[in-house]
């Protein structure tokens, strides 16, 4: 059981709330249309990581929760991560908060540039052939 919550950042107030036993598109889609007949304008979404959430705010731009996209750097790549490839990853997606998306696209897309032939590198163990599986991972989560 939890609570669905819409706030207005701009009015910092709670504008729409409904507790629900688990998460559902449908749930996300009919809080959506309740402030819209409320009258409010949607000028963006905030969401969490839950697949097929996007379907529910078509035509409104959308942002991953930092606070997620943080939790989802932990598992791909540690806090402290080793591999310099990682350590630069880990250092871009700090920069979210505080880049716009177009430079965040350029910055990513010259680190992937940089480590392309690192992360294609393969091992002799064929369960798991790709060494840096899981950097690459991540790179594809976040370039989406």
């Amino acid at each position: 059981m939890g609570t669905l919550v819409f706030k207005d950042v701009i009015a910092n107030k709670i504008i729409a709330s409904k507790h629900i036993q688990s998460e559902t598109v449908e749930d996300y889609k009919q809080l959506f249309e309740t402030i819209k007949e409320q009258g409010y304008e949607v000028l963006g979404v905030v969401l969490d990581v839950k697949r097929g959430l996007n379907k529910a705010f078509k035509d409104v731009p959308i942002q991953l929760c930092h606070f997620h996209q943080v939790a989802i750097v932990k598992r791909y790549l540690t806090n402290n991560p080793r591999l310099e490839a990682s350590i630069d990853l880990l250092q871009i997606t700090k920069k979210l908060p505080n880049i716009k998306k177009e430079r965040f696209e350029e910055v990513l897309n010259v680190w992937y540039i940089k480590y392309k032939s690192f992360l294609e590198e393969q091992s002799l163990n064929l369960i798991h052939s790709n060494i840096h599986q899981h950097i690459q991972d991540y790179y594809l989560h976040i370039k989406v």
